[in-house]
């Protein structure tokens, strides 16, 4: 089990796993992730785009604290029915879970050009950063169709570098243990 962190639903727990490989974004993060996110965007205004799921807890976090929607993108079919059932016992109803390889995902809004997320959270496996890097690239190459405000939050090995396209800037970044984790924005003039 995993605790939510804050909002409304703050203390109530959602579903895990032991798969292997599966690693729940920290309290610590994702409460700097919210401390970060509150300077730069309006949480409930946020529809969020989680990538790699896993338990769902960052979707869970961000809906407790307000946002307005949030898609969780898993490949797991055993974990995209954990997440399912955790929206069940919240009782929430603005958590959409597709079981999907994250970069088909990704693939199929380029081609369709429907980019409604203004946040998207990417938690690839560690041992893999080109796979968030591509990812990366890929939601900014769509920037005619995603919104001006979007936030790119990505957790990644210490060990990893993001390139960056142009355009786009690394807004915060912070490391802790095996972990770094950045968030993106559009370079301001």
């Amino acid at each position: 089990m995993v605790r939510i962190t804050g909002g409304k639903l703050k203390g109530r727990m959602i579903l895990s796993s032991d798969t292997i490989g599966l690693r729940p974004t920290t309290s610590f993060f994702r409460e700097w992730i919210f401390n970060v996110l509150n300077n730069h965007t309006d949480i409930d205004q946020v529809n969020l785009l989680d990538l790699f799921s896993g338990t769902g807890i960052v979707s869970f976090e961000f809906i407790s604290r307000g946002a307005v929607r949030s898609t969780c993108v898993e490949k797991n079919r055993d974990l995209c029915s954990m997440i399912k059932k955790s929206t069940v016992a919240l009782d929430v109803n603005n958590v959409d879970v597709i079981c999907s390889d994250c970069l088909t995902y990704i693939g199929n809004l380029k081609r369709t050009g429907k980019f409604g997320f203004n946040t998207v959270f990417i938690d690839a496996p560690y041992q893999d950063t080109e796979i968030t890097e591509k990812i990366v690239s890929e939601i900014l190459s769509m920037s005619d169709t995603a919104p001006e405000d979007l936030m790119i939050i990505a957790e990644y090995s210490k060990s990893g570098r993001l390139e960056i396209p142009h355009g786009h800037e690394i807004v915060r970044s912070k490391i802790t243990g095996s972990t770094k984790m950045d968030i993106i924005g559009r370079k301001l003039d």
